[in-house]
C-alpha cells in the first residue's frame, strides 16, 4: 500500500524508527528474506497480498534476497543497508506511521479479543519482548489506551 503511494522505502522506515521500532518493514523485510517474505505473503493472503506477492516474486526470481545476497529493496554493504538520503519535510512522517502501525495495533487487539492472549499485560509483554515494539511506550495495548493522548 505504501510503496503503491510512492513513499520513498527510506521514509517507510524513517517512519517505523522515529516511533521507536528498532528497525522499519522495509529494512526488516530485506533482514529477514525477500524469499522468506514472500512465503509468509502466500500463506497469509489477504487483501493486498497479491500485489506484495508479484512484488516479492520478481525480487526473489531475479536473485534479490535482501540482506543475504547482498540486495533486495536496499542495497548491502558490509551488513548495513545502503539508505539513500531522503527530505522527510514532504511527507507526514505522523500520518505514515499511524498508517504502517493499524495493522499491528488491530491484530493486538483482535488476540485480546479472541482470547488468543490471556490479557493486555501479557500481550504488551510480549510484543515488547517478542517483536520490538518500542517499550518506552508501554506496549500497544498501552500504547492505544494511554500513550496515544500524550
Amino acid at each position: 500500500m505504501h510503496l503503491e503511494r510512492h513513499i520513498p522505502i527510506e521514509i517507510l522506515d524513517k517512519a517505523a524508527t522515529s516511533f521507536g521500532m528498532p528497525m522499519g518493514p522495509v529494512e526488516l523485510a530485506d533482514t529477514v528474506g525477500l524469499d522468506v517474505c514472500m512465503k509468509v505473503v502466500t500463506m497469509l493472503g489477504g487483501e493486498s497480498s497479491a500485489k506484495e506477492a508479484a512484488l516479492l516474486k520478481e525480487k526473489v526470481h531475479a536473485g534479490e534476497l535482501g540482506k543475504k545476497s547482498g540486495k533486495g529493496f536496499y542495497v548491502w554493504e558490509k551488513g548495513k543497508p545502503k539508505k539513500q538520503d531522503s527530505d522527510t519535510g514532504q511527507y507526514a512522517l505522523e500520518e505514515i506511521t499511524e498508517s504502517l502501525m493499524k495493522p499491528y495495533f488491530d491484530a493486538c487487539e483482535a488476540a485480546l479479543a479472541d482470547g488468543i492472549v490471556e490479557d493486555a499485560d501479557v500481550l504488551d509483554a510480549g510484543m515488547i519482548f517478542g517483536t520490538g515494539f518500542a517499550p518506552f511506550r508501554g506496549g500497544p495495548l498501552y500504547y492505544l489506551k494511554e500513550g496515544a493522548k500524550q
